[in-house]
Parts: structure tokens; C-alpha cells; sequence
């Protein structure tokens, strides 16, 4: 009954896995048909990023949250790493120039949205514009982002993101053994 983004994002993950693996084309397309539907109703056009969870209408749902022990807010860390990883691996198999570009999209979302210059820990929980109202920590997905990160530099290969975005990633690594 609930359309959830982290959980779309994790099918086109292993789909393009299972690509990686096999060559199978119907597994790409549908990736690819899940990387549209999520791009046509989650992608924020106005304010950037994407909403975390629809209804099976792709309508609006009060309750967004993953679990009961999340914010109820429209985006998420969470949400944008589970999709940051997904479209690093569907661009492994489908280079594509419109999710290029939006693989560099979510690169840039973390440094100029989610990792908080001040601290240097990641934010958790935004509303509609970016706002983070919570001083919550999880260094679990701190270093997680750093690997999903670093692997998306790797794999967009855009030397001039690599450059700048590489000493943040270390910068994120040094907070989570301080």
C-alpha cells in the first residue's frame, strides 16, 4: 500500500547487479523502467532531491517514514543514499547521459545539502526545504556514505567532482574515528 524510495531504489540495485552478472537485458529494462518511475514522481524538479514514500497512487502520504523510529520528514539521508548506490550501479550498465547526470545531482546533494559543514557529520531527516530540525547523529551512515561516495566519483568518473568532493569524503572519515 505504500510506495517507500529506499525499498524502489534497493530492486533497481539488484537488478543492475544482475545485469553485471548475467547480460540480462529484461532485468535492465527493468531497472531502467524503475529508475523512470522514481525520477517522474520522487525527483523534487522545484527544490532538488527526492520525496521519501507514495501511495500505491503515487499520491501524497502523510506517514513518509521507513520505520516508527524515523522522522516523519519528506527527505532523507537514508533515502538518498539507497538511491545514490542503486544509480551508481544501474550507470555501470546503462550509460545513460540523463542518469549521469543525476548520479552527479546526488553527489552534489550530499556536499551541499546533507553533510553538515559546521560538524562535518551527515543531517538525517529534512522537510521540503532542506531544513534539518533534528541534532541527531548516526555514524553508521557516515562511513557508509563515505564507501557509496566514493564508489559514485569512481564510477561517474567527472574529474572535476573527484577533486573537490574527495577531501570532504576523507573529512567524514576522519569524524566518525574522532
Amino acid at each position: 500500500t505504500k510506495k517507500q524510495i529506499y525499498a524502489l531504489g534497493f530492486a533497481i540495485y539488484g537488478l543492475s547487479e544482475y545485469v553485471r552478472a548475467t547480460g540480462d537485458e529484461e532485468a535492465l529494462q527493468y531497472a531502467i523502467k524503475l529508475y523512470h518511475s522514481i525520477e517522474e514522481h520522487s525527483f523534487d524538479t522545484v527544490k532538488n532531491g527526492y520525496f521519501e514514500a507514495f501511495t500505491r497512487q503515487w499520491t501524497a502520504i502523510a506517514d513518509m517514514r521507513l520505520s516508527e523510529k524515523d522522522r516523519n520528514e519528506c527527505k532523507t539521508t537514508n533515502t538518498h543514499l539507497h538511491i545514490l548506490e542503486p544509480y551508481t550501479n544501474l550507470y555501470r550498465v546503462w550509460k545513460d547521459d540523463t542518469l549521469k547526470k543525476q548520479l552527479g545531482n546526488l553527489i552534489r546533494l550530499f556536499s551541499d545539502k546533507i553533510v553538515n559543514p559546521t560538524t562535518g557529520h551527515l543531517e538525517l531527516f529534512f522537510n521540503d526545504d532542506w531544513n534539518s530540525k533534528y541534532a541527531m547523529l548516526s555514524y553508521g551512515h557516515d562511513i557508509e556514505t563515505t564507501w557509496l561516495l566514493d564508489r559514485g566519483l569512481d564510477v561517474l568518473g567527472e574529474e572535476r567532482y573527484t577533486r573537490e568532493l574527495k577531501p570532504m569524503i576523507a573529512d567524514l572519515v576522519k569524524q566518525v574515528y574522532e
